[in-house]
């Protein structure tokens, strides 16, 4: 109706997938594109080819991170090839010893790429806000006695992902790695700025995140630009959603403009055939009309070493920067990242072990390695002159109590 009431040349897709489907396909019959930025059902493409363009990376959110934990499992055992009891993962190599367990309502997108990769799964759940701690409990002594080491929590709130890492800690269930998504929102931030240290280095995935570095060619503003300016007008962060809706008109009006004409057609085949750079990453579009770009793993910092608001969760997988060097895995067991936390890793002046305890470098001493013995440098020179004038301090005291002596036996003579 839309399209037809105000003539318009071209069509943004709603919000999900349900939406988007039906809308597509009367766009397609009207023969104007649309470009969509929330929805990533394949049929919506497959049945409208050529008039509907998705900005979602056709890759799923699951089957990346974990590709990330494959990739970052076989990269520790090629640091360190022979297993033992202080390998990171145990004595088994760590890509032997990835096992799959989830906890909550998990659909296929989490099941197919996990059995493909890790083998059976250890499903648990549904689990809710309603779920009693008790209930909690029993369900990780599951896993634990299973030997999961890669927990997968779907399709739940940010506070039962709170909730299931405190009671972890409590049952002192190390994994590897723990998968949750919502990690980017405020919430999330603000449970941890309140100290929930528990929920440091949880994994998720996102179409964008507002540390990917690369600046606009259409747009002329990089990812912390665009947040800026989002919060400027709206007052609250932007989420990917609200990214990939910009990112979607960016990619539109480029597209007219290297047409050089708003004919639906002539868009439509520019909008197949582009490339563009951008802070939302690289814009293309397969044989479909679905994005082709990457799908980002982000990953919770150890909490109190993030430096802003902006920079909260960042990209690990890809490597953007060429490193993995912000990647953690494994996560540190709880004893050590209880000692990390609690100490602020042994005050900066040594590391915690793998028992909870501080290992303090130098002359650092204490629980938290706080206390600093006094060390004493002394020059020979200095110490020399210190030494004589200390001696001729003592000759002429002696000096002059002899010279007293002297005279008062005098006196009594006379």
């Amino acid at each position: 109706w839309a399209l037809r009431e105000f003539q318009a040349h071209f069509a943004l897709g709603g919000l999900g997938s349900d939406l988007t489907q039906h809308s597509a396909l009367q766009a397609r019959l009207d023969g104007r594109p649309m470009i969509t930025a929330a929805a990533t059902r394949a049929s919506i493409f497959t049945e409208n080819p050529g008039f509907v363009f998705g900005m979602l990376p056709v890759e799923a959110k699951d089957r990346v991170i974990y590709d990330s934990i494959v990739y970052m499992a076989s990269e520790v055992d090629a640091r360190q090839p022979t297993a033992s009891a202080q390998s990171p993962c145990g004595d088994r190599s760590c890509r032997a010893s990835l096992k799959l367990g989830t906890l909550g309502r998990c659909s296929d997108s989490t099941r197919i790429p996990g059995e493909q990769l890790f083998g059976p799964i250890l499903a648990v759940g549904p689990v809710s806000d309603a779920t009693s701690a008790e209930q909690f409990r029993t369900a990780l002594a599951r896993l634990q006695s299973s030997n999961v080491t890669i927990l997968h929590l779907c399709e739940v709130s940010i506070d039962v992902v709170r909730t299931v890492t405190l009671l972890m800690e409590e049952l002192d269930f190390n994994v590897l790695a723990i998968v949750a998504h919502g990690i980017t929102t405020s919430e999330f931030e603000w449970k941890a700025n309140g100290g929930w240290w528990q929920g440091a280095y949880i994994l998720d995935a996102e179409a964008w995140s507002d540390t990917y570095p690369v600046k606009g060619s259409f747009s002329d503003m990089t990812s912390s630009d665009f947040v800026h300016r989002f919060q400027a007008s709206w007052g609250v962060k932007p989420t990917a959603s609200a990214a990939a809706q910009f990112a979607a008109l960016c990619t539109l009006v480029a597209a007219i403009e290297a047409a050089n004409t708003t004919d639906p057609m002539g868009v439509a085949d520019k909008l197949r055939n582009l490339t563009l750079e951008e802070f939302y990453g690289s814009i293309s579009f397969d044989a479909h009309g679905q994005c082709q770009k990457d799908m980002y793993v982000l990953q919770a910092p150890h909490v109190g070493l993030f430096k802003s608001h902006d920079e909260f969760a960042s990209i690990v997988f890809p490597d953007i920067h060429g490193v993995y060097q912000d990647f953690v895995f494994p996560r540190p067991i709880w004893k050590q990242h209880r000692c990390r936390y609690k100490t602020s890793e042994c005050s900066g002046h040594g590391q915690c072990s793998l028992e909870g305890l501080c290992s303090c470098a130098g002359a650092w001493s204490g629980q938290s390695c706080e206390d600093e013995a006094t060390v004493f440098e002394s020059n020979s020179a200095h110490v020399l002159f210190i030494g004589l004038a200390t001696l001729g301090s003592i000759a002429f005291v002696l000096a002059i109590g002899s010279i007293a002596l002297f005279i008062n036996r005098y006196r009594h003579k006379r």
